[in-house]
């Protein structure tokens, strides 16, 4: 694994973690290839994401003295990213819109391990695939999969950039 991947910008994440932690990406031509995604994973996306829009933000959500954050990046074009922690569990998922009314294009959840802080899936609904507990490798390869594919869209979209339509919400609880 090559740790050129990950940025040195973020004293909290270092880069000498391993793969599943969150690290801020380096950004870069070498996000659009399809062999990054096999580094990449949503913990990376969501680090990345939270730190370009507002390092504080980052910090908030990695504080494990706020039991409760809640991110939420409206579009009406891409659809909502949220971006939700309740402890040492992670939601993660994009809303979209269809003619038919409103449904999650992909839902992720995940557990902080302690000690290491590797993000341990546990839930994937997207893309006609559904795990829930996830329990076997195959499952688990699936919501890496998904989880980089997300990622990689999250950073090639910048969607820590504001815009026309666009709106973000924070919110956090102490305790």
């Amino acid at each position: 694994m090559s740790l050129s991947l990950y940025s040195t910008s973020f004293d909290g994440l270092p880069v000498t973690t391993p793969v599943g932690c969150p690290h801020v990406i380096r950004l870069g031509p070498h996000l659009e290839y399809d062999s990054t995604v096999s580094y990449l994973r949503i913990a990376d996306g969501v680090a990345t994401l939270l730190f370009h829009y507002n390092p504080d933000v980052l910090t908030r959500f990695l504080d494990k003295n706020v039991s409760e954050f809640d991110f939420l990046r409206k579009d009406p074009v891409a659809g909502d990213l949220t971006i939700s922690r309740l402890d040492d569990i992670v939601f993660v998922g994009r809303c979209v819109w269809s003619l038919g009314g409103t449904y999650w294009k992909t839902e992720m959840k995940f557990e902080i391990e302690e000690g290491t802080g590797i993000w341990k899936p546990f839930y994937l609904n997207g893309a006609c695939v559904h795990f829930d507990p996830l329990s076997d490798t195959a499952c688990i390869q699936q919501c890496d999969y998904f989880g980089a594919k997300l990622a990689q869209e999250i950073l090639l979209g910048e969607e820590w950039r504001p815009g026309i339509g666009l709106e973000f919400q924070l919110t956090t609880k102490s305790g």
